[in-house]
């Protein structure tokens, strides 16, 4: 007996999984059949890469589930990860040995209900049995509802695992069953898990309002930072539409600025928070050529109760600009009632940024190229594409990109790449600006943006 221990220590020294299963299987095969012999062959049967040998044994452990031990179904599910067969085959068998698991010892550890909630997402997050197992791992696994690190780090790790199989919706899902534990948000842990499911929710399908709910909750049990006289609720509503307008979800952020504008005029709070909302959302309006009443309105007054900020300068005259207002109507220094245009407003606004920005800059020539100042609007466009591909600047962007989703400590969950972030705004800008002039070098005038006019006749022509 102690050769053979020998002789079987040498074999998995020298990773001959083969020669192991061949010394020990007739020896296993002389017990009585149960689970802790299956599953010992089912491991070695997974070694030596007879992966189907090895699937049949672990069924036959799942069809004896209500007499296995902790320690067998924990077995089984490790074994289960290790086999290399058809993906669909094989996470159904993970998702049947965790509901095994968890059916017959309800208080596993989190890490068991966290295989099964991926392999059920890879299959179909829309199956009853993703919540069921969701809902009862925030219920009954061990340490789940803990007021600890390690609890807050063991369900990040769950929506980082459903994020990166591309299924942030079962990432939500998955945090809100959690927080449906603690409802309310007396845990600092509850806490953390509420910002990670805002964060998914900027990259889902449809969940700015599930977004809103959790602030307000969160606002309702006081668990919101007030910041220096800022409407702590607003203040987070307008934080996160930011998130959501560079993961690139201006719907969602439509939405949540909206409702932060509501609270806010409720309230009759008309500060400079106010106004930098009302711009935010008036102009990403106005970028996707929406010029209704509402639209025009809030930009309006955002520049009247704020003229002098550079985002707002900007925004206004973006606005005059698609309006088809290029150059200022009247001595604006002398006349009251003359109307300043695109060309005036966007060049202050450049004036008090202290670094270059490329969307602005490209505003800018736009209107240049408008009042028939083509050299310089050409000098423009030519520098934004220098700035945008500089490695220093796209090294601080994309890093910022990161910290906004991880933060500093990287406990956070990361929605999405931030080279991908990048390259979809400051990238596309960068290509746009290309074929511009690539359009002037070969004697064809540039694309340059559209009026609302102009837009409008173009969307009228496709229609026709």
């Amino acid at each position: 007996r102690t050769a053979r221990r020998l002789l079987e220590g040498a074999y998995r020294a020298a990773d001959d999984h083969q020669a192991v299963l061949e010394l020990r299987e007739p020896r296993l095969r002389l017990r009585p059949r149960g689970t802790r012999r299956e599953l010992d062959l089912a491991s070695m049967y997974a070694d030596a890469g007879r992966y189907q040998q090895a699937q049949e044994k672990l069924k036959w452990v799942l069809a004896h589930a209500r007499e296995a031990r902790r320690e067998h179904l924990a077995g089984a599910l490790n074994t289960a990860r290790r086999l290399k067969i058809d993906e669909s085959e094989k996470n159904a068998l993970l998702v049947e040995t965790t509901m095994r698991t968890v059916e017959r010892f309800p208080d596993s550890p989190l890490s068991i209900y966290h295989v099964g909630l991926v392999a059920q997402a890879m299959l179909d997050a829309d199956d009853d049995r993703f919540d069921w197992l969701a809902d009862q791992a925030a219920k009954n696994a061990i340490g789940a509802t803990a007021p600890t690190h390690e609890s807050a780090i063991a369900w990040r790790n769950i929506g980082q695992s459903l994020v990166d199989i591309g299924n942030p919706d079962a990432a939500g899902r998955a945090l809100r069953a959690r927080l449906r534990a603690d409802p309310d948000y007396e845990q600092s842990t509850s806490q953390f898990i509420a910002t990670l499911a805002r964060k998914v929710d900027a990259v889902s399908d449809d969940r700015a309002r599930d977004t809103i709910e959790t602030i307000k909750n969160l606002s309702t049990h006081r668990k919101l930072s007030q910041i220096q006289g800022l409407n702590a609720l607003t203040n987070e509503l307008y934080a996160d539409a930011v998130f959501y307008s560079i993961m690139g979800n201006d719907a969602g952020a439509d939405q949540i600025l909206t409702e932060a504008i509501r609270i806010l005029s409720e309230t009759k709070s008309k500060d400079q928070f106010y106004a930098m909302t009302l711009n935010n959302l008036s102009y990403m309006r106005i970028a996707a050529n929406r010029h209704d009443e509402e639209t025009i309105r809030f930009m309006e007054q955002a520049y009247e109760m704020l003229s002098t900020d550079s985002n707002i300068l900007d925004s206004i005259g973006w606005l005059r600009y698609k309006q088809g207002i290029f150059e200022d109507q009247g001595d604006v220094a002398v006349n009251m009632s003359a109307r300043r245009g695109a060309l005036s407003l966007i060049e202050e606004s450049l004036s008090k940024n202290q670094i270059e920005n490329p969307e602005v800059m490209d505003h800018l020539a736009d209107t240049l190229w408008r009042v028939g100042r083509e050299s310089e609007a050409t000098d423009i466009w030519k520098r934004v594409a220098e700035v945008i591909v500089d490695p220093a600047r796209r090294k601080q962007y994309v890093d910022t990109y990161l910290e906004w989703q991880v933060g500093k400590r990287s406990w956070g969950i990361k929605v999405k790449d931030p080279e991908i972030i990048y390259e979809e705004n400051e990238g596309v800008l960068r290509q746009k600006v290309i074929g511009k002039l690539e359009a002037i070098s070969e004697g064809r005038p540039p694309s340059i943006a559209l009026t609302f006019e102009e837009a409008d006749q173009a969307r009228a022509a496709g229609e026709n």
